[in-house]
C-alpha cells in the first residue's frame, strides 16, 4: 500500500503509518533498546511482514493476524552478538539480510526464521547493509569508511571500496 510506511526509533517501537487518513495503524512493542531499521516484505499471496532491527542485537517479523485484524509476531531472529546495523530484504522477498557490529552479516528465510549463512568475523564491525537489486550482491559499510561487497551466493568477497585518503567517515 503506496500510503502506508514504517517507522522504528529509540523510543523502542516500531509504528505503521497510514498517509492518506494520518493515522496510527498499528503499534508493535517487542525491543528493549532503539530500533535501527525497519522494513516491509511484501508477497503477492501472503501476508505482509513488518520487519525491524535494533540495537537490543535482535531482528523482529510481525503480519497481521485476518481472525483480530491486528499485527501480531511471527519470529524473532537472535543470532548476532552485536548491535543490528543493517536489515535488507533480498529482492526475491524470501530473505532478509542482517549486518551486526559484532564483525558478521547472516541471511534468514523469512518462512521459518532460520539462518541460513552467517559470514566469517570481518576485521571491521558493519554499520550498515544492502542487498543490490539483481540478488547475487550484498554490500556492508564500515565506520572505517570501507564498503565490502560479497557475492551473496557464496559468502566470497567480491570487493572492498575504500576512498582516498581524507577525512573517515561511518559508511
Amino acid at each position: 500500500n503506496p500510503s502506508q510506511f514504517l517507522t522504528g526509533g529509540n523510543d523502542k517501537i516500531v509504528q505503521l503509518y497510514d498517509r492518506s487518513t494520518d493515522k496510527v495503524l498499528a503499534t508493535l512493542k517487542g525491543h528493549t533498546k532503539k530500533v535501527n531499521h525497519v522494513a516491509f516484505r511484501e508477497v503477492d499471496g501472503d501476508s505482509t511482514l513488518l520487519l525491524s532491527g535494533g540495537a537490543d542485537k535482535i531482528a523482529k517479523a510481525w503480519s497481521l493476524d485476518s481472525a483480530s485484524g491486528e499485527y501480531i509476531p511471527k519470529g524473532t531472529i537472535r543470532t548476532h552478538k552485536g548491535e543490528i546495523t543493517g536489515l535488507a530484504v533480498h529482492p526475491t522477498s524470501t530473505f532478509l539480510g542482517l549486518s551486526s557490529s559484532d564483525k558478521t552479516y547472516s541471511l534468514h528465510d523469512l518462512n521459518t526464521f532460520d539462518q541460513v549463512y552467517r559470514s566469517a568475523e570481518s576485521d571491521e564491525p558493519f554499520s550498515s547493509m544492502c542487498i543490490h537489486p539483481d540478488g547475487t550482491l550484498l554490500a556492508v559499510g564500515t565506520p572505517a569508511s570501507t564498503i565490502q561487497i560479497y557475492d551473496i551466493r557464496t559468502g566470497a568477497m567480491a570487493a572492498t571500496l575504500t576512498p582516498a585518503e581524507g577525512v573517515p567517515f561511518t559508511v
